[in-house]
């Protein structure tokens, strides 16, 4: 027998007894509705405060989150802003989260229009700043909200001290509850009414679009309040509307009736009929719906939602399955999104972020948690105390043990070894075990010990000073008084602690005292700081002291202070009164003798042209004399005048250079000049010099620039070579040069002398000092002068601020070096002068000068050296002599010839008249800058007197020599 045969034989035998079943339910339809409904109405329920469950305690984690920012514990209103700016990204677009200080200012806000706002007003922010536990106030009215209404929740942070920072609010907008019936769908009929704990309602939602009858729907359950966040009562009803019920039991009766009666008649005509459409096509159905599922499709139906045969309610089970399914899936990949967002989130913090679930394992850890408490080591999954250190083991099991017994938060410090830094640890309570924050404050504890310290190191100062320290506020009352003031006022501490500093004054003083304090305070006196001043102070006996005050300003941030430091000076002042009474007698004595000792400088240094006009005539008769002995017994004997006379003009310009010195006459002309000029002419004047000691003399030649007074150089240069010559009786001497690096030249002068010892290297260079002949043998013996030369040498290079040094061995010889500036680009190296030969001078010259002696004198040494010569005391007489016998080949004139006229001015008043370029050589006796610049001006050559007779003959023959001479 087919299925469809013994389906029509079972219906028609139960189809009599079902009729009789049937009128008997129809009574019990109303009953068994009602009841089906309160069934499904709290199924519903249940599955609509899950939802509204996991979406305030995701509400809670986050406003708990967002407090434990470093941001937010700062203060920092732009590191908020932006936390808030990403976190909004990834949330409900239901939710607004704002940050609020104490006052409920809004410093942050995920809607930025809303910053600076207040909200102190609200109930939940005032509730929230007196408890660590979450706050629901009461439901925000549509003027108040962001939209249409809101529910608010609001969460205390604390700030970087620890003290009570604002609060974390977080708005839900009501038309999340209108969402709802998405994530649970409500049957036909069925209605959620939501509403707050003042019977606000705050959303209604039925399962169609079509307005709801007059009549109120019937609650059959109800929520009750959440008792996981304090405040929150947010009442939901699941109802129905009874004129629905009983339209849909009238039409079930309506619709049996008709059955029962058509069935008796056309039994047998629908069997096959409704055995197709009641059990051949929904088990079709049903197969092919087991296909689709088998093959992945969880969304796949049996029957349309309006079949009301016991296949269609298997249908409907197995859709309502699938249905189940497709929405836990969803909600497992919503969850999964919100942990990533929210993990995004934790990623970006500073500080180490881990969840712990109650088995104390780790669900959850940022990279920071990763890299401070991991290494390399995965942490998820592994027990808590055993990814942390050992030394941070029982204090964690001690502190998470608490957290989780008491349900608040828990903060502690610690200082793990193996990690060598401070932490700070957060244990936040959550529904599923433990957030935990890590926060390295290292640098912070680092700066805490370092104030220790200070503070300690201070405490020590200002304990043992010896001097009063008394430490005031802006009011003038004292804060602090250490013991050395103590001491000094024969006050205890606790004594004048709290009281006016002006208890330390005379009364006369104190009234000054406090006008000085009220002048600092309004910017009208700013100079008592930071300076001495003397006044009188007032012991507790009364007695009166001299001190000498000093104040210091400081402020700790909230108020100013001034430390005042106080030294009794009543010695000090009986000490300075015998000192001064000496030291104006002292002043009075050195003032005479440095007057006496410039009037003798300023002296010498004006009588330097007279003292030098003997010295001068001498040398040229000597000389003279010299040439015209040649041959004869006496020749030694004029050579040792000679020699004395040499010796007269070392010591005359060493003591002339000195007094120059000292009545500071002498300004350096600083200028660009290449060295190598310089260096050949001291090679070629002093040659025959070292030649006739039996010396060699030799120059390495250099082609630098230096930046120095060239004029002084040279003088410095002659005076080394002077003390080479003077103390050296075999080998030789060396002038060069060297670079010591990019910017200085080092000019040497290096002999084979006698030396002296270490000891001697600074006392040289002082004034009258002289190698000790014992120590020097022959040479020593036989050197002359005063022990000037170096002395002039320092003077000088100090002058131009070029550094001198000496090394020197006994017996060896000696190096001196003077460090010059070199210049970047040095100057084309100028011709050399002409090295004198043993030539005699040929050509007539013309001499000037006022002084009989001189004239004669250069006179008889010129003719010996084969020149004609023309001697004339003025220039009237010079021109006679001219025109009587011929334009002079060069004229040496001295500076000054008598009646206020100058040797430059006649020799160009000569070239004029003979209308010839003659070559002129200027002797004088001065060394004025003013007198160098005009002779250089007129294009002269220059010789200072004494001249000694080489160099003049050498500036003769350089001169007369024809061009293009050999």
């Amino acid at each position: 027998m087919s299925l469809l045969s013994r389906l029509i034989l079972i219906f028609l035998s139960i189809l009599v007894p079902g009729v009789g079943i049937g009128i008997f339910t129809d009574y019990e339809a109303r009953n068994s509705a009602e009841a089906a409904v309160r069934e499904e109405a709290s199924r519903l329920l249940d599955r609509v405060q899950g939802e509204q469950a996991r979406v305030f305690d995701g509400i809670r984690q986050i406003a708990a989150l967002v407090a434990a920012t470093d941001a937010v514990r700062a203060g920092d209103r732009a590191g908020c802003q932006a936390l808030l700016d990403r976190t909004v990204q990834r949330l409900s677009p239901h939710l607004t989260i704002s940050v609020a200080d104490r006052r409920g200012v809004l410093l942050c806000s995920s809607r930025p229009d809303q910053v600076g706002r207040s909200i102190g007003d609200r109930s939940d922010i005032m509730a929230a700043l007196k408890t660590d536990e979450m706050v629901v106030g009461e439901f925000i009215r549509p003027d108040m909200a962001a939209g249409g209404g809101a529910l608010p929740f609001a969460l205390r942070y604390v700030d970087d001290t620890g003290d009570s920072g604002g609060v974390v609010t977080v708005l839900l907008d009501v038309a999340w509850w209108n969402a709802v019936p998405d994530e649970v769908p409500l049957p036909d009929g069925v209605s959620l009414i939501v509403t707050d704990r003042a019977g606000t309602i705050l959303a209604v939602r039925s399962a169609h679009a079509a307005a709801p009858s007059s009549d109120a729907p019937e609650v059959m359950a109800t929520v009750r309040p959440s008792a996981a966040v304090r405040g929150l009562f947010v009442g939901i009803g699941i109802g129905i509307d009874p004129e629905e019920i009983r339209q849909r039991l009238d039409e079930v009766m309506r619709h049996r009736t008709l059955v029962i009666g058509a069935g008796l008649l056309a039994a047998l005509a629908a069997a096959a009929a409704l055995a197709y459409r009641l059990v051949l096509h929904p088990v079709a159905a049903l197969a092919r719906t087991a296909d689709l599922w088998r093959a992945g499709d969880a969304r796949a139906g049996a029957f349309a939602s309006d079949d009301t045969s016991e296949f269609g309610t298997l249908g409907r089970t197995f859709d309502a399955m699938a249905d189940a399914l497709e929405r836990s899936r969803q909600e497992r990949e919503r969850a999964e999104a919100a942990a990533d967002r929210m993990a995004a989130v934790l990623e970006g913090t500073a500080d180490g972020i881990c969840e712990v679930d109650g088995g104390w394992l780790i669900t959850y850890a940022n990279l920071q948690c990763r890299t401070l408490l991991g290494g390399d080591r995965e942490l998820v999954g592994m027990p808590l105390l055993e990814a942390l250190p050992e030394a941070l083991a029982d204090t964690f099991r001690t502190e998470c043990a608490r957290a989780l017994a008491d349900q608040v938060p828990v903060s502690f410090e610690a200082y793990p070894a193996p990690l060598s830094r401070w932490l700070s640890v957060r244990l936040l309570p959550c529904r599923d075990g433990l957030l935990i924050s890590f926060q390295d404050i290292t640098e912070r504890r680092e700066t805490e010990l370092c104030i220790e310290r200070a503070e300690a190191h201070y405490r020590a100062i200002v304990d043992t000073a010896v001097d009063g320290m008394v430490v005031i506020d802006h009011t003038g009352i004292i804060q602090s008084f250490n013991p050395a003031a103590e001491r000094m006022f024969g006050h205890a501490a606790a004594e004048v602690i709290g009281r006016n500093v002006t208890v330390l004054m005379q009364d006369r003083d104190a009234a000054v005292h406090d006008g000085h304090i009220w002048n600092y305070r309004h910017g009208s006196d700013r100079n008592v700081i930071g300076r001495k001043r003397d006044l009188e102070g007032r012991r507790k006996d009364g007695t009166v002291f001299a001190l000498e005050l000093s104040v210091a300003e400081w402020s700790d941030g909230r108020q100013r202070f001034f430390t005042g430091f106080m030294r009794d000076i009543t010695l000090r002042r009986r000490t300075d009164a015998a000192i001064q009474a000496a030291r104006d007698e002292a002043v009075a004595a050195r003032a005479e003798a440095e007057r006496a000792v410039l009037a003798k400088s300023k002296f010498l240094a004006a009588a330097s042209h007279d003292l030098r006009q003997p010295v001068q005539s001498l040398f040229f008769l000597g000389s003279a004399l010299a040439d015209g002995l040649r041959g004869h017994p006496m020749l030694p004997l004029v050579g040792s005048i000679n020699q004395a006379t040499e010796a007269l003009k070392l010591l005359l310009d060493g003591l002339l250079d000195i007094s120059k010195l000292d009545a500071g006459v002498i300004t350096p002309q600083v200028t660009d000049m290449p060295v190598a000029d310089l260096l050949r002419r001291l090679g070629a004047e002093y040659a025959h010099r070292a030649e006739r000691q039996g010396l060699r003399l030799k120059v390495v030649p250099s082609d630098s620039t230096v930046r120095t007074d060239a004029v002084l150089l040279e003088r410095i240069l002659r005076n080394l070579i002077e003390n080479a010559l003077r103390y050296t009786e075999r080998g030789r001497i060396l002038i060069g040069c060297r670079r010591i690096d990019l910017d200085t030249l080092r000019i040497e002068v290096r002999d084979t002398g006698i030396g002296f010892p270490a000891d001697q290297a600074e006392s040289i260079f002082e004034e009258f000092h002289r190698i000790n002949p014992g120590d020097g043998g022959d040479a020593a013996e036989e050197a002359q002068g005063l022990g000037l030369g170096l002395a002039i040498v320092r003077r000088l290079a100090g002058l131009l601020g070029h550094p001198v040094s000496v090394t020197s061995t006994p017996g060896r010889g000696s190096r001196f070096s003077i460090d010059v500036p070199l210049v970047a680009s040095a100057a084309a190296a100028l011709a050399a002068p002409p090295v004198i030969d043993d030539r005699r001078g040929r050509g007539l010259a013309l001499i000037l000068d006022d002084e009989p002696v001189i004239l004669i004198g250069l006179k008889l040494l010129l003719e010996s050296w084969g020149y004609r010569v023309l001697s004339a005391r003025n220039p009237g007489d010079a021109l006679r002599q001219v025109a009587d016998d011929g334009v002079p080949d060069l004229i040496v004139a001295d500076y000054r010839l008598g009646d206020g006229v100058k040797g430059p001015d006649a020799i160009r008043k000569l070239r004029a008249a003979t209308g010839a370029d003659i070559p002129g050589i200027i002797l004088t006796g001065d060394t004025t800058q003013e007198l160098l610049d005009e002779v250089e001006r007129g294009g002269f050559d220059l010789l200072h007197k004494p001249v000694a007779s080489h160099e003049l003959r050498r500036k003769l023959e350089a001169l007369c020599e024809p061009e293009g001479g050999p």
